[in-house]
């Protein structure tokens, strides 16, 4: 019986060509398999940049788009304003014409006096317009207190939270006992109500005002005869008289402040939720 035998030499070197080749095929496949993990996790990064570019893109087109809109609105409402100091400006005016400078007090003759007429009569127009500025804020923030309140919920939730007792109030208790329940009940709720209820006749108050400025009725040439003037209309029936640009005039200077503020709260909320909804998508 004959036997193959393989050279102890050759044997020995046989098995470390299969060594050496089985650990660079290991190698090799090892080294494309991180090569392929690596471009994949390149594509996902390169994916993620592009993502990201396009949400900032967006972002940044989303806030100047509301930019826009806010200067917008605070030109609109800088005109506003302006336009609101004029029937302030003209009641203030017919009102210094009447009892200042009426010939009676001696004063219209200063007037006469050259160059001496032209200085008082813009140091006066200045002293109304700036009169009539002063009066118009402060009105103004009477009238817009609640509605700043109203945004700022540390206040809220502390009339709420501090909303008042519940004390029944009963037939024998005195004035000063009935009083103190009312006012543990009420809480600090009663500064909300007084606020607004101040709020609310000054705007009364703005009304007229404005309405002596822009009278509904033509022929008006005195500010303080539109009041009257309207009156008489209205009991004659005479309704050819009525000008409706200046009803326009009224509204626009009595409610104008109070919209275009509005329209700026809202643009304001819309980017804050604009802003939330871009971290949390």
């Amino acid at each position: 019986m004959a036997y193959c035998t393989i050279p102890s030499k050759g044997f020995s070197q046989l098995l470390v060509a299969i060594a050496v080749f089985g650990r660079m095929g290991f190698r090799g496949g090892f080294t494309r398999k991180k090569e392929k993990e690596k471009k994949e996790e390149k594509m996902k990064v390169d994916g993620r940049k592009k993502i990201d570019k396009g949400k900032l893109a967006k972002t940044i087109c989303g806030y100047a788009g509301f930019m826009l809109v806010f200067v917008i609105l605070g030109i609109i409402l800088v005109y506003i304003l302006h336009v609101n100091i004029v029937p302030y400006q003209k009641v203030l005016a017919a009102l210094s014409n009447t009892a200042a400078f009426q010939p009676n007090t001696g004063l219209d003759v200063l007037f006469k006096i050259p160059f001496v007429g032209g200085a008082i009569n813009g140091i006066v127009g200045f002293l109304i317009y700036s009169a009539g500025a002063i009066a118009f804020f402060v009105v103004q923030f009477v009238e817009l207190l609640p509605k700043f309140i109203y945004r700022i919920p540390n206040i809220l939730k502390g009339v709420i939270s501090e909303g008042g007792q519940n004390y029944n109030i009963k037939d024998g208790d005195s004035k000063t006992i009935r009083k103190a329940k009312k006012a543990l009940n009420t809480g600090y709720a009663w500064a909300l109500a007084y606020v607004d209820s101040l709020s609310f006749w000054m705007y009364v108050f703005d009304f007229f005002v404005c309405l002596m400025a822009y009278p509904p009725i033509s022929g008006v040439k005195n500010p303080l005869d539109a009041i009257p003037s309207l009156i008489g209309t209205i009991y004659y029936q005479e309704w050819t008289r009525i000008e409706f640009f200046n009803i326009f005039l009224l509204a626009f200077t009595v409610y104008g402040v109070e919209k275009t503020l509005e329209a700026i709260f809202a643009v304001n909320d819309l980017m804050v939720a604009y802003r939330k909804g871009g971290k949390n998508p």
